[in-house]
């Protein structure tokens, strides 16, 4: 077990700090102020949020690539599949908990952000995919060896 100190980042619309971050998921607090949208972007990686406080405004694009709005407020969960193109965009000053893959820096931009934040490449993306891939595999080889280790050990569960 490791205990330690979560790092923030400011950005244009607020503050992002990663409290977790592991070879299997990531999670972070995004503080996020009235009026401002991130990116109308896609990811390779898969994220759940959860609104702590506040209420934003959701745009994305369906499966079948109709872009759809809603409004979501205090409590409500929504899960973004790897590939969606989103945005969010904070109607009250807002903190979401994000939860997710450890993906980083994967941000692949439909229009530019209004922050500025960097897009990936075509090949950049291809290596962050192959990288999630190899992290999940190794993720898979652990559990298959523990799942022999209980079957071996003559351990009971209470």
């Amino acid at each position: 077990m490791k205990i330690s100190a979560p790092s923030a980042l400011s950005r244009n619309w607020g503050e992002e700090v990663i409290f977790a971050e592991t070879p299997t998921h990531a999670g972070k607090l995004l503080r996020r102020k009235a009026g401002t949208k991130g990116g109308y972007q896609l990811h390779v990686k898969e994220e759940t949020h959860f609104l702590h406080e506040g209420a934003l405004r959701l745009r994305w694009q369906d499966e079948q690539g109709v872009e759809r709005t809603q409004c979501v407020s205090v409590g409500d969960v929504w899960t973004v599949p790897p590939g969606t193109v989103h945005q969010e965009e904070a109607l009250e000053d807002s903190l979401i908990i994000e939860v997710g893959d450890p993906t980083s820096e994967d941000r692949y931009a439909i229009t530019p952000d209004p922050g500025g934040l960097p897009s990936m490449t075509d090949a950049e993306a291809i290596e962050k995919l192959s990288a999630l891939q190899r992290a999940f595999t190794a993720r898979a080889e652990d559990c298959a060896m523990l799942r022999r280790r209980i079957a071996t050990s003559g351990l009971k569960a209470l």
